[in-house]
């Protein structure tokens, strides 16, 4: 049999939030149980921001001032390629379950194509099993209605609940239990594709959580006390970071200006409700591992196991308060760092200190499927280090971020 891959992307996970990592308040036992027989890449980057961006340098291979697709909405030129349609080239058929973010060329599409019109489409090549954008989870939506749940539109499942003057943050539990919340239902629709079939296969499936909005039902609401978590370091109020540089008083715009203020209202949040912020978007984190788990239980289950390249990573991460920024606003770690965990049958357990970047994964991929690495790719293969059990990348001559947000 030939191998297989699960790829694993959960949106806007930050670098730190694990067992393994130490975080004190984070509960990821099935992610920290995969850690002790994987490769833990503990210096891994994003390309750039925001979500589409993040994802087509992950996807393709390919620094973003060669894609040029810098922002959501920005087309992705056809003639490059992506890890589905090199997987595709050595007899795979790449499903996806989630999302891509991807913005398609308009050049090769029917004027009335639905695809010229949004930025969420599925990135070309891939076989899409479950497609869940954020802005309209169709899917989901239909699975609720079969479930007895009143659903006027698929939007409104992700809108996020307005803040008010005096309540910068509304705290209580999200009304769509967690059996059947979005991530519950995701893990589902792959695992009972996992549970019939006996083929190889390459399979990418991608979480909207933890990107916002900020809610997750119980058990994990009233999972992470609050009153336990450290509150951000922030050294400068909004009006002082504005003017340290051009850049950052654009930050300061999106934070002080209340017209943007939807589910927070920036400048009255309390350190009450920022320590219920972090509680919920740990919430939501336990509540992606839990799901993550019962995949793994079915991936054994199925009996490949022994034969699938597991990898776990995020497209970007989440300041969490930090210097006063929300999101993945900026060029600091908590918005560039993020997780990535690769396992391969027959692995010595590992930790990978020197600095990884988003575009290795399409070659460490390939790599491992006895596949060519497309010549243009500008990343590099990690297979021979998680391999030999070895942490000893060379240097780069040179990396590349960008922030175009």
């Amino acid at each position: 049999m030939k191998k297989s891959v699960l790829f694993i992307c959960a949106d806007q996970w930050r670098w730190d939030c694990f067992g393994f990592m130490n975080h004190k308040n984070v509960l990821t036992p099935n992610i920290d149980k995969l850690v002790k027989k994987s490769t833990a890449f503990t210096s891994h980057y994003a390309g750039i921001t925001p979500c589409g961006p993040a994802r087509t340098t992950m996807l393709t291979g390919l620094y973003p001032f060669i894609h040029r697709s810098v922002t959501n909405g920005a087309p992705l030129d056809k003639r490059f390629t992506n890890i589905a349609k090199e997987v595709r080239k050595i007899g795979y058929v790449p499903d996806l379950y989630g999302y891509t973010d991807t913005s398609w060329d308009p050049r090769y599409l029917d004027p009335h194509d639905e695809k010229n019109f949004t930025y969420e489409s599925p990135m070309e090549g891939f076989n899409t099993k479950c497609l869940l954008p954020g802005s309209e989870p169709k899917a989901w939506a239909e699975y609720l209605k079969q479930n007895g749940f009143t659903i006027n539109h698929p939007s409104e499942l992700y809108k996020s609940r307005q803040a008010r003057k005096g309540q910068a943050f509304i705290h209580k539990p999200y009304d769509v239990p967690t059996e059947h919340s979005d991530t519950a239902f995701l893990a589902g629709e792959a695992i009972k594709d996992l549970s019939s079939s006996n083929d190889s296969f390459f399979k990418h499936i991608s979480f909207l959580k933890p990107h916002p909005p900020f809610h997750v039902a119980e058990p994990w609401f009233s999972q992470i006390n609050p009153e336990d978590i450290d509150l951000p370091i922030i050294n400068n109020s909004l009006e002082e970071l504005s003017i340290k540089h051009p850049l950052l008083k654009e930050f300061s715009k999106k934070f002080l200006n209340e017209e943007n203020f939807k589910e927070m209202r920036f400048s009255e949040l309390t350190e009450k409700d920022i320590k219920n912020i972090k509680s919920v978007y740990f919430g939501m984190c336990a509540e992606v591992d839990h799901n993550i788990g019962k995949i793994f239980e079915a991936l054994d289950s199925s009996g490949q196991l022994n034969n699938t390249m597991i990898i776990f990573t995020s497209d970007h991460g989440e300041m969490l308060g930090e210097n006063n920024l929300w999101g993945k606003m900026g060029w600091w770690d908590s918005s560039y760092r993020i997780p990535l965990i690769i396992h391969i049958p027959g692995q010595k357990p590992t930790v990978i200190n020197e600095m990884t970047e988003s575009v290795d994964l399409l070659p460490t991929i390939i790599d491992w499927l006895d596949g060519e690495i497309p010549i243009d790719c500008n990343g590099r293969s990690l297979l021979s280090n998680i391999e030999n059990g070895k942490s000893n990348l060379p240097n780069r001559e040179y990396v590349v971020f960008e922030w175009d947000f």
